[in-house]
């Protein structure tokens, strides 16, 4: 059963979703602790539920799930920066599993940024990628998640639909993986059917280990490659002895079954064991977005109160946990400036003991309005405070 998005169906949503530009946010909610709905009003078409459920599926409905009505402070504070904002742009990010709206007040302009991957985000930026809201604050090695951080997009070296066969090349071979499929599901981003399907075309033996791929097999793979990226979207549905079983955006070989249960493409056996005939049947949409609402509105169920109350409460814990991460990562700055002060101090001890005695002497004999002009022109002194009978030094490191 599917459970997420390939970044290569995302690559022909995104494509679908450009009818949303234009559109106006009329109301945010947020019934769930990774689910977002953005009710959207479109001119001349009138509404739209844009359901966004991360890492797993984003598509639009007609349907208003219900919901609970106390909205969670993410939500507030989206309600506050972008409702009645309207889309401007629709992409996907590098190819990656990553959709970014752009969306625009009459104030500003923001950046909404949806990631379909790992444990899935919600990311509300400004204009300049300063991140105003996030669902989960996450500190990783490469970027960080976190509120006035900068947004940083997830490092990989290649993807798909740019792959020239000299990187597929260096692709396999530095690869960690024991697998030409898992290397193309991983190291490519491609996910694990369109992996299969890859290896299935070029008749490659799936579990060859990627440093053991030779010319002839990279040929293929990257003939495959440009096939799949040529496709043109054609939708289906399908289902397994009458059970709906996934959404692909066209024909695939991996469905495809003589009357043993092999593949039809793959008639040596390789790419797959042996089973038992699978009854496969295919039902054709008009788009993507009809078969994706079909194939996940299934899941759609209503969580008890106790679980929503118990949910936004752990929400609440991850929050104050995200400012006291913060808390503590100023105070260890704060900490460090104090050490750095004290070895400037203890450097210049003998300057600043000499500094010192030299005052007491002079405030034995002269007022502190006397001071201060006298001591204008000392190299270390930076200002006197007659009121507060206070010196201000200036150290060199």
């Amino acid at each position: 059963m599917k459970t997420q998005l390939s970044s290569i169906e995302i690559h022909y949503l995104a494509d679908e979703l450009q009818s949303l530009v234009d559109a106006k946010i009329d109301r945010i909610y947020h019934p769930e602790e990774k689910e977002l709905l953005l009710q959207l009003h479109l001119p001349n078409q009138g509404r739209k539920i844009m359901r966004i459920s991360v890492p797993n599926f984003l598509y639009l409905t007609e349907n208003k799930p219900e919901m609970d009505s106390e909205p969670t402070e993410f939500c507030s504070l989206l309600r506050r920066r972008i409702e009645n904002a309207r889309i401007r742009t629709i992409v996907q990010k590098n190819y990656e599993r990553i959709i970014e709206i752009l969306l625009e007040t009459k104030e500003q302009k923001y950046n909404l940024i949806i990631e379909l991957f790992a444990r899935g985000n919600i990311i509300l930026c400004d204009e300049k990628y300063t991140i105003i809201a996030v669902l989960e604050q996450h500190v990783m090695k490469d970027r960080s998640l976190k509120i006035k951080e900068t947004y940083k997009l997830p490092i990989r070296e290649f993807n798909l639909f740019e792959l020239t066969k000299e990187q597929l090349s260096k692709l396999l071979q530095n690869s960690i993986q024991n697998a030409v499929v898992k290397s193309l599901a991983m190291d490519l981003g491609t996910g694990g059917i369109f992996a299969e399907e890859l290896c299935l075309q070029a008749r490659i033996n799936k579990q060859k280990k990627p440093i053991d791929v030779t010319e002839d097999d990279l040929d293929a793979l990257f003939s495959a490659i440009k096939k799949i990226r040529a496709k043109k979207l054609s939708p289906l549905l399908v289902f397994k002895d009458n059970k709906l079983e996934d959404v692909v955006p066209f024909e695939l070989g991996y469905y495809k079954e003589d009357e043993n249960g092999n593949s039809k493409n793959d008639k040596d056996g390789k790419n797959h064991d042996t089973k038992e005939p699978q009854n496969y049947t295919f039902e054709k949409t008009l788009t993507l977005n009809l078969a994706l609402e079909r194939y996940f509105s299934l899941g759609i169920r209503k969580k008890p109160a106790a679980i929503l109350k118990s949910e936004k409460e752990m929400q609440k814990i991850q929050t104050i946990i995200a400012e006291q991460e913060s808390l503590a990562k100023d105070m260890d700055k704060r900490e460090q400036e104090i050490r750095q002060k004290a070895e400037l101090i203890y450097n210049n001890y003998q300057l600043i003991d000499n500094l010192l005695k030299e005052l007491k002497e002079i405030v034995k004999k002269h007022p502190w309005k006397e001071i201060k002009a006298k001591l204008q022109e000392h190299k270390l002194i930076k200002s006197v405070d007659g009121k507060e009978k206070a010196i201000v030094i200036e150290l060199n490191e």
